[in-house]
């Protein structure tokens, strides 16, 4: 419901289509140990965030967050040569 909840600490996993790429992922806790690559982070104080970087080719990209027990999101991004 868009609704951010402080106490989240969600396992979010991030997967993308098209003609983008994951650079790294966060959360602003800066006690955490998590990897900044890859394309899972846990959410801090209900929030996370995946960094893309577009190829050298144009188009759509979606970029869709998931996380057991909740419902999944997409974003779609436009890029252009």
């Amino acid at each position: 419901n868009d609704t951010v909840v402080p106490s989240a600490g969600n396992l979010i996993t991030f997967n993308i289509e098209g003609p983008g790429k994951i650079i790294g992922v966060d959360n602003a806790d800066l006690n955490s140990m998590e990897s900044c690559k890859g394309n899972q982070r846990k959410a801090y104080r209900g929030t996370c965030m995946a960094v893309v970087q577009a190829t050298d080719k144009a188009g759509k990209i979606i970029l869709k967050a998931s996380s057991p027990g909740l419902e999944s999101s997409s974003v779609e991004i436009s890029s252009a040569k």
